[in-house]
């Protein structure tokens, strides 16, 4: 079974692995929502939260940047594809 610590941390991840923009606060405040709690009381709470938020934006954040580079590059190279790009009518 899953811990309630453990689920919420996850919870945290997939929050910014969908939104890498969200805040420290913003994340902090629907947890506090969704588990009951007051906004203060979140980071006793769950004690690694601030960590886990961090390391998922970092994630979340470098992932979003490898995808942009990805996709920067095949539009550059899709010039080459032989193709005409022009959009249809």
């Amino acid at each position: 079974a899953v811990k309630p610590h453990q689920e919420a941390y996850q919870t945290v991840q997939d929050w910014l692995t969908n939104n890498p923009d969200l805040t420290l606060a913003q994340v902090k405040k629907s947890l506090a929502n969704q588990h009951g709690l007051l906004v203060s009381e979140v980071s006793t709470t769950f004690r690694r939260f601030e960590k886990v938020y961090w390391a998922a934006k970092k994630d979340a954040l470098a992932a979003r940047a490898m995808k942009a580079k990805w996709l920067d590059r095949s539009q550059r190279y899709s010039c080459y594809s032989g193709k005409d790009m022009t959009p249809s009518k």
